[in-house]
């Protein structure tokens, strides 16, 4: 015991993420340093290190994230503004569930920022913490951004 055997992670950015195709665009223009020095000014230091091409990204990514006997589950909406592209987050190992919000309440448009205060994700969360006491998921309605 005293060993992490459940993981939940929410829409993380796990391969990076374009953040709606921003980076793309300040690529293009030849601005992405100016885009990095903006984001760590205003508040998000850790936003540069998500960007697809960063060492903290590249690092996870170069091996097996997930660990062997763990159980992770991954929760994520299907239309997530701030991690993308769509499937980013996701992570195709052994031991990994990938749940897309609306694949279990297809009537929830929930999105990135809602996730952390969404009933459906509260339910699903709770049954990957607790799968021997896993409950029907009550499906709410979420913040769409």
């Amino acid at each position: 015991s005293g060993q992490v055997e459940r993981v939940v992670a929410l829409a993380p950015p796990t391969h990076g993420t374009s953040v709606s195709g921003l980076v793309t665009f300040a690529d293009v223009l030849g601005i992405r340093p100016l885009v990095d020095e903006l984001l760590r000014t205003f508040g998000c230091a850790a936003c540069a290190d998500t960007l697809p091409g960063a060492p903290p990204v590249a690092a996870l990514t170069a091996g097996p994230i997930a660990r062997p006997g763990v159980a992770y589950t991954i929760v994520a909406p299907r239309a997530d503004l701030v991690v993308t592209p769509s499937g980013s987050a996701f992570v195709r190992e052994p031991g990994v569930r990938n749940v897309h919000v609306q694949d279990v309440c297809p009537f929830d448009p929930v999105g990135h920022v809602g996730l952390a205060l969404d009933r459906s994700v509260l339910g699903i969360v709770l049954n990957a913490l607790d799968p021997a006491h896993a409950r029907p998921v009550h499906c709410g309605v979420g913040i769409p951004f």
